[in-house]
């Protein structure tokens, strides 16, 4: 079985921390301002050679971006989902090779019945849709760091070898609970709201109960690690999860059992787990539905959060905390979870919500408005991951009388560096962006800059190498392992 080589990342240097500070407190107790020192040093350090990483892979995908022509650019916004379950079908394949899609979706009716045959899907899929660039991408620096070195095998510390291909993420919705489309071949996590709910601190952020607070953090952790291994071994790299919003009477009856917790520090406390989980399993997270959602399901009808602007911010807190461009905004003397909201663990991506949100646009949903995406989410939190927009032949959308031709191009302008469109309008679409971006130099800027946030993201995780061959073996032992940890911990 081929190694994988994941990219180091900040989920990663905070998984040796859990490793390194239970270590220090028990080894030198008498010296707590030493291991204090010792902690923030190495979490500095770690910090640092991160943002050197991501500095440099965001200079080679402004560099590779600006390259590209104005078919590519259009087809890397785009997230398609396709046809085929056991094997991709000829036509499926010739559209997917013609158009080098930032990314495929992957719906239950493309699951096939053994992980055997899921992952062959995917391997056909994306060696289909892979984007060959002319020249070898720079190599990342890597990310080793004095202190951290020796609990970092020489694959984790390096850097992927130099490639010229950029292949698509393959995204799924994998939440747990209800939200679960891979069937029998992966495990099916439980739903948000049993984590929290499982342990006295009941989702209160303010429980004096620290331990069973810290012990739902690592158990939310520990699972989405565990399940992304499995996402993973089958190819996934993208989950469009956690569901980050807050549990309000505003969005119960959409959301019900898909948030975390009624409180905005608990709810962003717990989301964070989430996306440190799957980020050590090599799978980057896109978080949703910012900024939160309404009583109404958006795909069957108008959705309306009428809220002023107070109750908003308040709705909005766990994605301002998880958005927010980390900087040197955290501390140094403290370790996780207790400070979580202060550490650097940043989502890969959000998805908009498709709702109204009148006290901020009166007119188009945040999935469509300036306000929420440019305005709001990149320039106000400085955001650098990619933003997403759900598909827009939804009611909530096409209700308002706007159609998807014209939907997509101004979601495009607007914000959103990906949208997502059916395998039926994929050529239709392309077409539409490309014909767009060669009359319009304003519009062909802003798609240099989407492409370049999702090609950023695609060196930092990886994706300038093919699928790993399937282990059986191995992939036996990680189904029992996270079924195992699910079931010792009340969550079966």
């Amino acid at each position: 079985m081929k190694t994988t080589k994941h990219p180091f990342s900040p989920v990663r240097y905070f998984m040796l921390l859990g490793i390194l500070f239970p270590v220090l407190l028990s080894s030198c107790g008498a010296r707590p301002h030493t291991n204090q020192d010792r902690l923030a040093a190495q979490k500095e350090a770690a910090l640092q050679a991160e943002l050197k990483r991501e500095a440099a892979a965001m200079k080679a995908a402004l560099a590779i971006a600006d390259s590209l022509s104005e078919e590519e650019l259009a087809a890397q916004v785009l997230m398609t989902g396709i046809t085929g379950k056991d094997q991709l079908d000829p036509a499926m394949g010739a559209i997917l090779q013609e158009i080098p899609v930032g990314a495929i979706m992957l719906f239950k009716y493309n699951i096939a019945d053994t992980p055997q045959a899921v992952h062959a899907f995917i391997r056909q899929c994306t060696e289909q849709s892979v984007l060959r660039l002319p020249s070898p991408i720079p190599m990342l620096p890597g990310a080793a760091t004095a202190g951290m070195s020796s609990l970092l095998s020489s694959s984790d510390a390096g850097s992927a070898s130099a490639s010229n291909r950029l292949y698509p993420f393959v995204a799924i919705d994998h939440e747990g609970g209800a939200v679960f489309r891979l069937g029998q071949v992966a495990t099916r996590l439980p739903s948000a709201a049993r984590y929290l709910s499982a342990n006295s601190a009941g989702g209160d952020a303010s429980s004096t109960d620290q331990a069973s607070v810290m012990d739902s953090w690592h158990i939310i952790r520990q699972a989405a690690y565990l399940s992304g291994r499995e996402l993973r071994a089958l190819g996934i790299a993208m989950n469009l999860a956690p569901v980050a919003e807050v549990l309000t009477p505003e969005n119960r009856e959409f959301l019900q059992n898909r948030s975390f917790a009624t409180e905005p520090a608990a709810a962003a406390s717990a989301a964070a787990a989430f996306i440190q989980g799957m980020g050590e399993a090599g799978v980057v997270s896109v978080v949703k539905h910012f900024p939160s959602s309404a009583a109404a399901d958006p795909h069957y009808g108008k959705s309306v959060l009428a809220v002023d602007k107070e109750r908003l911010e308040y709705l909005a807190a766990p994605f301002t905390a998880l958005l927010t461009n980390r900087g040197d905004r955290f501390s140094k003397q403290s370790p996780y979870p207790q400070n979580l909201l202060s550490l650097p663990i940043l989502s890969g991506g959000v998805m908009v919500a498709h709702t109204l949100v009148p006290v901020i646009d009166p007119e188009l949903p945040a999935s469509l408005s300036r306000h929420f995406m440019q305005d709001w989410i990149k320039r106000s939190l400085g955001f650098q991951g990619i933003v997403v927009a759900d598909d827009f032949t939804m009611k909530a959308v096409t209700s308002l009388g706007i159609s998807p031709e014209a939907a997509i191009p101004r979601a495009i302008l607007a914000g959103a560096d990906m949208v997502m469109v059916w395998p039926r309008d994929l050529r239709h679409f392309h077409r539409l962006l490309v014909e767009r971006a060669k009359s319009d130099t304003l519009f062909r800027q802003r798609l240099v800059d989407a492409a370049s946030r999702i090609i950023n993201l695609k060196l930092l995780w990886g994706l300038t190498e093919g699928t790993d061959d399937f282990n059986d073996e191995g992939y036996g032992c990680m189904r029992k392992a996270t079924e195992q940890f699910l079931r010792e911990r009340n969550l079966r």
